[in-house]
């Protein structure tokens, strides 16, 4: 089975980080860092800082990409939900 990367994933991966990598470079733990990128959870904003530095972009940018990975897990759950009916 193939996987489709988040943007931020994506980011991660062409910068050689793996999870672990980043969230040793921000202070946290790789699964942290995964449920960044799936937009289970969002950072602090030191982490948050130090994620978009990892990454080479703006904080701005970091905080696009996390609210597009928040609403498309969001779209993602109502299709399960509906689904479900």
């Amino acid at each position: 089975m193939k996987y489709r990367l988040s943007p931020l994933a994506r980011l991660r991966v062409d910068k050689g980080y793996t999870l672990r990598d980043v969230g040793n470079l921000v202070g946290t733990s790789g699964e942290a860092v995964r449920q960044w990128e799936a937009g289970i959870i969002i950072p602090d904003t030191i982490r948050a800082q130090r994620y978009a530095e990892a990454l080479g972009i703006t904080q701005a940018e970091l905080n696009q990409h996390l609210a597009a990975a928040k609403s498309a897990r969001g779209e993602v759950a109502s299709k399960a939900e509906g689904a479900e009916a």
